[in-house]
């Protein structure tokens, strides 16, 4: 997933858990998040609640994409206010098509309510996805042109 988010334009940086992730976000905060459920420390349902009750990360888009498939699962998250909740296999093309489009969404969302930090984060976007395999990344969009 890594490469594939990279050759989509994306840098990557990692997180061991759900509480590193945590930890990150407080240091610079994701403009949208990609995390599995199951974690170790803290699993994906927490990391969103508490993410979801901070301010500052309440309107930041949140995705799972988790082998966790049951309907119980997928109404939890969403009532956490997850944007989505995908279940594995999901295909490489599919997830970087999704954070492309919910990175469009909030740049256009940020654009009615426009503050110079909000617009110089519109031109690099940024998540946070965990898998079973791998940690957790962040990834930025490279800046745009105006």
């Amino acid at each position: 997933m890594e490469v594939s988010l990279k050759k989509a334009g994306f840098s990557v940086t990692t997180a061991v858990n759900g509480r590193d992730a945590l930890e990150k976000c407080e240091i610079s905060p994701p403009d949208l998040i990609l995390s599995d459920t199951k974690m170790p420390e803290m699993d994906g349902f927490e990391l969103c609640r508490r993410l979801k009750q901070d301010e500052r990360f309440r309107g930041t888009p949140f995705i799972f994409l988790t082998g966790q498939k049951s309907v119980e699962f997928k109404v939890k998250g969403l009532e956490l206010g997850v944007e989505d909740y995908l279940t594995k296999p999901i295909y490489i093309k599919e997830i970087v098509t999704r954070v492309k489009i919910s990175s469009r969404r909030r740049r256009r969302s940020g654009s009615r309510r426009r503050t110079s930090r909000r617009a110089s984060r519109a031109t690099s976007p940024t998540w946070v996805s965990w898998t079973s395999s791998r940690p957790w990344r962040w990834a930025r969009s490279p800046a745009r042109s105006t």
